[in-house]
């Protein structure tokens, strides 16, 4: 403890600062009562009864029963849609009681990329405004969808993660350092062991991890009429989309089965696909042709029918290809033991084409 503050508050060294005749309001008790503020540097020493704390040269300041509060904390703001330089900025806000925001200045670092925002940041170090500040998790936001000035490669996430652990690694509380964790997970992609790993090294250590870069892809797919629907009902995130309908091994490109992987993952966990991030690990004009398919304005009733149809319209196709793969080896080997597997896959077949259950 910094044993000057230690003093002025037992009064044994007199305080740089006095505010006294105030109306204290207390926002850990609830109480509202008459006293005052004593200072020590830039740090409060003492709340209440004060005047044991002035001396020969404390600057003494009446507040004349003015109420003297805790400083705001704007919870979620980005400063640069005031249009304002970071100073002036400051000075509106601490003018009406607001003395820390919490920001990510995530336009400048669209426009302008890291640099730009540590410049924010550094010119921020020289108003009395406190910036808590985290990465922002998409720069660019919308890929292909804007022309960015500033995109945040790996290397960059991977620093302002290592930042966001250092901190998190200092929370005692079990359950909310978990939540944290968490919010890093969906914001940067990592991985929660190597999260929960990360945080459990000493907060001073230095964390650096890498995250996961999935190799981009140009494969351009032909797909038929009926994938691009299913696909499209995966990547909008449609409700009746279940993961037992086993559309993966139906569709014919490796592209389209990841991304149907993806897809299903998140509606798995009651999440809404993230078209942004489809964009950035594959062909950004790939991804967008199926997230805007046009449904003409049908009803989800509609949607889940024609999405039901192609699905056994595939399933069939699937299955009259094996079959026709069978049948080409019986006719090449004489092998009567495929015989009963080209039966039961007719019996499948026409269970489908019947409204049937392939088990039926």
């Amino acid at each position: 403890m910094n044993k000057e503050l230690l003093a002025v508050s037992r009064g044994l060294k007199p305080a740089d600062l006095v505010v006294n005749n105030g109306t204290i309001v207390n926002v850990f008790s609830g109480e509202i009562y008459e006293g005052g503020v004593a200072v020590c540097g830039d740090t409060i020493a003492a709340v209440g009864d004060v005047a044991y704390c002035i001396g020969e040269n404390t600057k003494v300041i009446d507040a004349q029963g003015n109420y003297i509060t805790p400083g705001f904390l704007d919870g979620h703001i980005h400063p640069e849609s005031s249009s304002l330089a970071i100073r002036p900025f400051a000075e509106g806000v601490l003018l009406h009681g607001t003395t820390g925001i919490m920001t990510d200045f995530h336009e400048i670092g669209v426009v302008s990329g890291l640099e730009g925002i540590e410049a924010v940041l550094k010119e921020a170090e020289a108003t009395d405004l406190a910036v808590y500040f985290i990465g922002p998790s998409h720069v660019p936001f919308a890929p292909s969808l804007e022309t960015s000035g500033g995109k945040f490669d790996p290397e960059i996430k991977a620093k302002y993660a290592t930042q966001a652990i250092k901190v998190i690694a200092s929370i005692d509380n079990p359950i909310e350092r978990e939540e944290y964790l968490n919010m890093v997970h969906k914001d940067m992609g990592y991985p929660m062991d190597v999260l929960r790993s990360a945080a459990e090294k000493n907060a001073d250590e230095m964390v650096s991890f890498t995250p996961p870069q999935p190799e981009k892809t140009v494969e351009k797919p032909t797909r038929s009429k009926a994938e691009t629907f299913l696909l499209a009902c995966l990547i909008n995130g449609k409700s009746f989309v279940k993961v037992t309908d086993d559309v993966i091994p139906l569709l014919e490109s490796e592209m389209d089965r990841l991304i149907a992987k993806y897809s299903l993952d998140k509606i798995t966990n009651g999440e809404k696909p993230v078209i942004g991030a489809l964009m950035e690990t594959f062909d950004a004009e790939i991804v967008r042709s199926v997230a805007e398919y046009d449904f003409n304005s049908a009803s989800e009733q509609s949607i889940e029918q024609s999405y039901r149809d192609y699905l056994k319209q595939l399933k069939i196709k699937a299955l009259e290809d094996e079959k026709a793969s069978l049948t080409a080896q019986f006719t090449a080997t004489k092998d009567v033991k495929l015989l009963g597997q080209i039966s039961q896959i007719g019996a499948k077949i026409r269970a489908l084409v019947n409204g049937e259950s392939e088990e039926d």
